[in-house]
């Protein structure tokens, strides 16, 4: 089982910018390959860190935002081989990536969210719609969609339950104990952090909030990511040593290109880059 990082970034200056990645991650699992939240330039950075995205056999989008889906496209184009090779993969997603039509005022505007799935998606891939509390299996794995605080009000976590272990991802979402709850029990967390200190965003957390997350949900390993550029700018090793010192929790900071081999992270021995 690994953890193969193609991007750490997030926010919008730095996807445009590119200070850091904004590919997603994979994960294997078994013969599983999961390609979570890819965002701009995702299949280049499948190619670059010499994945093969057409063994991709399930896609995974937490929020229609652009830094999580943008990807999306070209990554069902390689997993399907142009459209030549259908079933057996599957893509899942929250509501908005699936159905769209949803609508939302913030700050006294309205916002939308328009579907990413393409219609003829349908003849290629097994689509299915993830809602908290939900759980999909597919392949031997369990996905369970869990509760998150985010702009698109259908926003998701999720955790992917193989080989009697539990992997947690957070996505885009703002603090709240309940939220934290749902994730206890994992064996390991990757947990999105915005920015450093207490320089708190509204739908995002900081590194003070992931601490009270942590301490919340009790998940003793956790990684780091989806970094913007205030956090770049503080250091993401800074704030990730910040946060173990204060929880005593394994902590650390996601690099891009970053491989984590999850066994030997669990059992305290590192990971390679």
């Amino acid at each position: 089982m690994k953890i193969i990082f193609l991007g750490t970034g997030g926010g919008r200056i730095v996807t445009y910018t590119q200070a850091r990645a904004t590919g997603g991650f994979i994960l294997e699992l078994g013969n599983n390959q999961i390609h979570v939240d890819p965002g701009p330039g995702a299949l280049l950075r499948c190619i670059q860190h010499k994945i093969n995205p057409r063994n991709t056999n399930i896609l995974f989008l937490s929020h229609d935002h652009f830094d999580h889906v943008a990807g999306a496209w070209e990554i069902v184009e390689a997993m399907t081989g142009g459209g030549l090779r259908k079933g057996k993969k599957m893509l899942v997603g929250n509501k908005s990536c699936i159905e769209g039509n949803v609508e939302r005022e913030i700050g006294g505007k309205v916002e939308k969210f328009s579907r990413v799935v393409q219609d003829y998606w349908y003849d290629l891939l097994e689509i299915r719609t993830l809602e908290a509390g939900k759980v999909i299996e597919f392949n031997g794995i369990k996905i369970e969609g869990c509760k998150a605080i985010h702009e698109d009000p259908n926003s998701i976590g999720v955790i992917f339950k193989f080989g009697g272990k539990k992997i947690g991802y957070t996505s885009d979402t703002e603090y709240s104990k309940e939220v934290a709850m749902q994730y206890r029990g994992c064996d390991l967390l990757i947990l999105n952090v915005l920015r450093p200190d207490d320089a708190r965003w509204p739908m995002h957390m900081c590194t003070q909030e992931v601490i009270e997350f942590i301490n919340d949900c009790k998940v003793e390993n956790v990684i780091l990511q989806h970094f913007g550029m205030k956090m770049l700018r503080s250091g993401p090793e800074r704030e990730a040593n910040t946060i173990k010192a204060s929880t005593g929790k394994n902590v650390i900071a996601a690099k891009d290109g970053l491989v984590i081999d999850i066994e030997r992270f669990l059992s305290g021995s590192l990971l390679r880059f």
